[in-house]
This record gives C-alpha cells, structure tokens and sequence, in this order.
C-alpha cells in the first residue's frame, strides 16, 4: 500500500499511524487496515482496525485508502468498488466514497456515521480510473459551517487534464469547478 496516514484515531490526543492493509496480511481478515502503536521503548504492536464487513472483495487500488481528522471525527476516503478495464474502457472506472466515522473511545473501535459516495461530474471532466491521488482533504471552504470533501487525482488517459482537483459537498456531488493544474482554466458548474 502507498498511503500511511497520521490522525488521532483513539481520543488520546496523540497521532496514530493508520496504513491501509485489507488482505496484505494473513491474519487481517475484514479490516481495512493496521494502527501501528509505538512504546517509549522502541516496541511496536498492530491492532486490525476498520471492519470491513461487505461479502464483496475491496475492489479500489492498493493505494486508494487515505485517513484524515476534522472536528471530532474521522474520515475515510476509499474506493470499495471499481469497474475493471474492457476493449470499450481499456482504464476501468472507480466509485469513491467518503466514510464517516466517529473516533475510537477507550476499548470501543471507531464507529461509522456516514457512508457518502462521490459523485463526479462527468461534464466537467470524465476521468474514468482514479489511479493515484495525493491530495484529500475535509474543510470548510466557503465558511457556511458545512465541510467540503478536496480531492485530487490523475486520471487515464492521459491528456493535458491528466491531474485535477475536485470538490464536494458532504452529500458528495461535485460542487464547484474542476481546476487543471496544467492549464489553470477554470469551468464553472451552474
């Protein structure tokens, strides 16, 4: 897996380390990944943190789990679902999702709050697989007191809209317009 993430996980007001892990170890068996714990000593255990309690095979890339804090909670992005490539789209289609959790408490895990796919608009930029991306975060862009989902991501094929950002309202629909960093022009959504 290429993403590590550091976020509170547990209410301790330290940072954990949360690498995504699902079937990269043979005791991980419906968990999306590992919180590694540190001691003064220099001993490192794991707990399998994150059930993931679908029937269906996580299906997103191995880098597509990235963890982050806002407020009191935790959010997830994930892609739990992906289209594989066929002769008509040689690049497959992933769905991404935000999930919401509330933070861990004593021996009680993280629980789940919300699951939010988003949806991308496709007239601003249809960019099929969602093959790496670097940039998540949650903040209140517009200062309303509701927070936006920030993605960013390259896309297949390749073009000169190859990397992109994209923004999202909590309920996950593409809000605003898609900036190619290449160009920097700017389409508006009415």
């Amino acid at each position: 897996y290429w993403a590590a993430s550091l976020i509170e996980y547990n209410n301790d007001e330290t940072k954990d380390l949360i690498v995504p892990s699902i079937y990269q170890h043979p005791d991980n068996n419906g968990y999306l990944a590992t919180w590694y714990k540190f001691d003064s000593e220099g001993n490192v255990s794991k707990e399998f943190v994150f059930p993931w309690t679908s029937q269906e095979r996580y299906a997103g890339q191995t880098h597509s789990m990235i963890f982050k804090n806002y407020n009191d909670k935790i959010y997830a992005f994930l892609q739990p679902r992906e289209d594989f490539s066929t002769e008509d789209n040689p690049y497959g289609y992933t769905y991404p999702e935000v999930w919401i959790y509330k933070k861990s408490t004593g021996d009680n895990p993280p629980e789940i709050i919300s699951k939010i796919p988003l949806i991308r608009d496709k007239s601003l930029l249809d960019q099929g697989s969602i093959i790496t991306h670097d940039t998540f975060y949650i903040e209140d862009l517009d200062k309303d007191g509701i927070e936006e989902i920030i993605i960013g991501m390259f896309s297949l094929p390749v073009t000169n809209k190859h990397f992109s950002v994209h923004v999202f309202n909590n309920n996950g629909i593409e809000i605003v317009p898609t900036c190619n960093l290449l160009d920097l022009k700017l389409k508006t959504v009415s």
